[in-house]
């Protein structure tokens, strides 16, 4: 096998250099270089290859940063409690509530009573689903109360055939009607739909590289109060944040990965009203939290144009 450096490559780069270089020799590359590379490492391994190459820079990089940081303290770096955590604790002194359960209601619209039904199918989602669940706890296992939390951690999943194909507003009425215990979530449901199922299948796993280096996300579908409400047209030029809420449909994609330390941190105990953060997703774009960053353009990504090609 020859050890040439592939013709992509900038010059005097290799596969080592790419992989540890740091920010700054990164944006010594020029755009058309940085495509290069993408491109024909693409066409070289695949779009799996991409995404491990990316994964692995991921990888090395955050390790980087983490010995620079605990370098700087004089001391490992200390961990913050998780934002669901730190919600929790916030909500119980301000309520006095005990949390002796936390989390979502889950519907599924997808098929259930045709012969063909691909039950495997749905196996293998859930299967998924909770090995996305399980990793948002993964860096955090250590700190005070994650561990509790992780056992008190709850999705009622609501399933059956007269809920195939329903919409939002069905969603909306049928949630509502539940009488829920405190520590789940009240003003928004989730919702796993086709496209959501195929979604958490084919999408690569979160914990293998950033979002940054994902094109395809898992999502599920977050269902609000006012999906069985009206909505006025939107008219054209109308693109101000209190018109936008008004005509926000009540529904929207929520990353499975933000599920914990956003939006169930940004949402539980009326914390924040979710027409809000919802209201500044369009189309099939998928909300991941409530800063700048936070909507990941379907088909398209984060639109990082940084390590990793």
């Amino acid at each position: 096998m020859s050890n040439e450096t592939p013709w992509y490559y900038p010059p005097g780069w290799d596969r080592e250099r790419m992989l540890n270089a740091s920010d700054e020799e990164s944006e010594t590359l020029t755009q058309e270089q940085r495509d290069t590379f993408r491109e024909g490492l693409r066409a070289h391994l695949g779009d799996a290859g991409l995404e491990d190459f990316r994964a692995e820079s991921y990888l090395r990089w955050r390790q980087c940063e983490q010995m620079k940081e605990e370098a700087a303290a004089g001391v490992p770096r200390v961990r913050s409690p998780p934002p669901f955590l730190e919600t929790m604790n916030l909500a119980r002194e301000r309520n006095g509530h005990e949390w002796p359960q936390w989390g979502f209601v889950v519907f599924r619209t997808t098929t259930t009573t045709t012969p063909d039904t691909d039950e495997g199918g749905w196996r293998a989602m859930k299967h998924r689903w909770d090995q996305m669940i399980d990793d948002q706890f993964q860096d955090d296992l250590a700190l005070p109360g994650v561990r509790e939390a992780k056992q008190k951690l709850r999705f009622l999943w609501v399933e059956g055939p007269e809920l195939e194909g329903a919409s939002p507003a069905v969603i909306a009425s049928r949630y509502q009607a539940m009488d829920l215990p405190f520590g789940i979530v009240h003003n928004v449901c989730l919702c796993i739909n086709q496209a959501s199922m195929d979604s958490i299948l084919n999408s690569p796993m979160p914990s293998q590289s950033s979002r940054r280096h994902r094109k395809k996300i898992p999502f599920v579908l977050a269902v609000t109060r006012s999906a069985k409400q009206p909505r006025p047209s939107l008219e054209v030029g109308d693109e101000d944040e209190d018109c936008q809420r008004e005509c926000f449909r009540g529904h929207f994609n929520v990353a499975v990965e933000a599920l914990l330390n956003h939006l169930f941190a940004c949402t539980v105990d009326d914390m924040m009203d979710p027409d809000v953060l919802g209201s500044r997703v369009t189309g099939d774009d998928i909300w991941c939290n409530a800063w700048r960053d936070g909507i990941h353009k379907a088909d398209a990504g984060y639109f990082y144009r940084g390590r990793g090609g």
